[in-house]
């Protein structure tokens, strides 16, 4: 069976602990483009930004799969510093995104890949409607139930990249395969949120996380599941996460070169689950080349623990760090044991942070 090879990752994904010197520009380093009428547009508040954050994010990939509903867009290449368009991106997999219409009905499909690849599907509040895997399909409309409003979704294709000559090939062959078919192509129209309130909001919630503990995983998932003010947080952290029983997430920080040692989680590798380390400075952003690393690239120790050394160039599994404070993300794909491995996340987390 082949390794999976990946990267950095979350649509999402996360990573990073922030704190008050983070600047109104984060949304623009994200490249988000709002043209805001100031007589019109809607303030932005904690009590809307989710959905005011979803509608910025929704209006980039519009405009990247060319205004026309139901087209695919696949990144060819693992994200770096110079193309990461998210805060908090990853370099676990290749995305493919693209926003549906699903007014009429419409079907999203996977063909059967020996590698990691599942589609996270978003509404426009960025609840997480449903998710399939490898070999799945899933047929979908505006009557969901998990649809908290609108008649569009946003498609979210993660595929891994398996290690071997041909490995980034089959990745590619894989993303092609990816099919969407949907009975209607209406025009998405974007609500119109005050941009400048959305920056500022980001920024207070990015600091509401540095000075409170929450508990991501009750920030991605269904609306019914979420609890709605770490749903609102988590959405500036790292839009496009998973829920917890399809990938679990935890955040450290940290300022000094440091050498921990972790265990092994209990995740379906025989169904190309893997884990990955990421690192970013303070705001989120990655700043360094060899800023990601993953199970399938790291050198074991003998007793199948994993030694990671976080600024310390010449050692094993090492993780370059930018100058000052740096901050992260661990991620478990395809967790066994929800529960166990949260518990893993978190107790590996806190070794970087206590160090």
């Amino acid at each position: 069976m082949k390794k999976v090879l990946l990267g950095v990752m979350l649509v999402a994904a996360l990573g990073a602990c922030v704190n008050n010197e983070m600047k109104t520009e984060t949304n623009q380093q994200a490249g988000k483009e709002q043209t805001v009428d100031k007589t019109k547009s809607v303030m932005v508040t904690k009590t809307n930004f989710k959905e005011a954050e979803t509608n910025a994010y929704f209006m980039k990939q519009w405009k990247k799969q060319g205004e026309k509903a139901n087209v695919l867009v696949h990144e060819r290449k693992f994200v770096t510093v110079e193309t990461q368009d998210v805060v908090r991106m990853n370099r676990d997999t290749l995305y493919s995104r693209s926003i549906i219409d699903v007014s009429e009905g419409a079907t999203i499909s996977l063909e059967k890949y020996e590698g990691y690849q599942t589609v996270l599907i978003l509404d426009s509040h960025h609840n997480q409607v449903a998710s399939i895997q490898n070999g799945e399909s899933l047929t979908i409309d505006k009557d969901n139930p998990e649809i908290e409003e609108g008649e569009f979704l946003y498609v979210l294709a993660r595929t891994g990249v398996n290690t071997g000559e041909d490995g980034l090939k089959d990745a590619h062959a894989a993303q092609d395969k990816i099919n969407i078919e949907a009975k209607s192509a209406q025009e998405w129209i974007p609500k119109n949120f005050d941009k400048e309130s959305l920056d500022i909001v980001n920024v207070e919630l990015q600091k509401d996380f540095a000075s409170k503990p929450y508990r991501l995983e009750n920030g991605f998932g269904t609306k019914n599941y979420v609890d709605f003010e770490t749903a609102t947080v988590a959405s500036a952290l790292g839009w496009g996460g998973y829920a917890k029983e399809q990938a679990v997430y935890s955040l450290f920080n940290n300022d000094k070169p440091i050498t921990v040692t972790f265990e092994k989680p209990d995740l379906d590798f025989d169904n190309y689950a893997f884990y990955s380390i990421t690192v970013y400075d303070k705001t989120g952003w990655i700043a360094t080349k060899e800023f990601a690393i993953n199970s399938s690239n790291m050198e074991p120790n003998a007793d199948g623990s994993y030694t990671v050394n976080f600024g310390k160039p010449g050692t094993k599994n090492n993780l370059d760090i930018p100058e000052g404070r740096y901050t992260g993300g661990i991620r478990a794909y395809m967790p066994k044991n929800v529960d166990e491995t949260l518990d893993w996340a978190y107790k590996s987390a806190d070794k970087i942070k206590n160090k």
